[in-house]
């Protein structure tokens, strides 16, 4: 039983690899536009930081996506299709999990 509910976290945790990745570059994003940022006014410091972070997030996206694409390996130990979408059998397991059956003592 634990083994089952320590799996369902893990896959859990796997799905949520996919914004994790993207918070990540956009953070990556802007750390690298603040290091441009004092050069400007502020308000071009902020602008360049947003951008930068909107394109590390998409970049970063656009990658993890690509990678769970074509890992079909990955695909199989995140139980997601090829589109990045948990798949039936991965949702069914979560919502409901298979409860053992009750030994009788005789």
């Amino acid at each position: 039983m634990l083994r089952k509910i320590l799996r369902l976290f893990l896959r859990l945790a796997g799905w949520l690899l996919t914004p994790i990745a993207a918070l990540l570059a956009a953070v990556f994003g802007a750390l690298l536009a603040t290091l441009i940022a004092p050069l400007l006014s502020p308000d071009a410091g902020v602008v360049l930081t947003l951008g930068a972070a909107v394109i590390g997030a998409t970049g970063g996206l656009w990658f993890w996506l690509r990678l769970v694409r074509r890992t079909p390996r990955l695909q199989a130990v995140l139980a997601v299709s090829a589109d990045g979408v948990p798949t039936e059998g991965a949702l069914e397991e979560f919502t409901a999990p298979h409860q053992p059956e009750e030994r009788s003592i005789p």
